[in-house]
């Protein structure tokens, strides 16, 4: 049975402009990384190179064309 992927997660990642941990979310059509602190959003590609284990599983779980 198909299951639909997580709609957002919860990392370790610091967001550069408060200091707070990011959250990975997606829409439809696209992924990105958030803060809820100082609600901005950022590409996800500014952040792979500090990926940690909560943003890995979640990009497992997206669609190719999301990311």
């Amino acid at each position: 049975m198909w299951k639909s992927p997580p709609r957002h997660a919860q990392t370790t990642i610091i967001c550069a402009l408060c200091k707070k941990p990011l959250m990975a979310k997606r829409t439809c059509h696209a992924a990105y990384m958030h803060c809820e602190h100082c609600n901005k959003n950022f590409p996800l590609q500014d952040y792979i190179e500090l990926m940690d284990s909560a943003l890995e599983e979640f990009l497992e779980a997206l669609a190719c064309n999301r990311i």
